[in-house]
């Protein structure tokens, strides 16, 4: 795909030519750390919105570093995002065994 397309998917890289954790994992991916991250009472509906607050954390963090850092700015803002409480410990797991992201 050339530039251009990538920026209207969203899946630009920066400059200095890193993927970000989206582009890595991909669409199944996030659902699959989405569905396993999230305790079972906030599934129903928590899913469906933590899909998209993910989606755009994923996008703007290029390593678990920056990850860490936006879930925390997301846990002081959003209540939803609290109440949900996707468990940071499963998502570093996830990224560290089946994606081989190091901290």
């Amino acid at each position: 795909m050339g530039t251009a397309e990538n920026v209207l998917l969203g899946m630009d890289m920066p400059l200095t030519g890193r993927a970000s954790l989206y582009n890595v994992v991909g669409y199944r991916g996030l659902l699959r750390i989405t569905w396993t991250c999230i305790p079972l009472y906030a599934r129903p509906v928590g899913f469906l919105v933590l899909l998209s607050r993910y989606r755009s954390l994923f996008a703007r963090s290029y390593d678990l570093e920056d990850l860490a850092e936006e879930y925390r700015l997301w846990s002081s803002r959003s209540r939803l995002f609290r109440w949900a409480r996707p468990r940071f410990h499963r998502v570093r797991r996830i990224l560290r065994e089946q994606y081989g992201i190091a901290q």
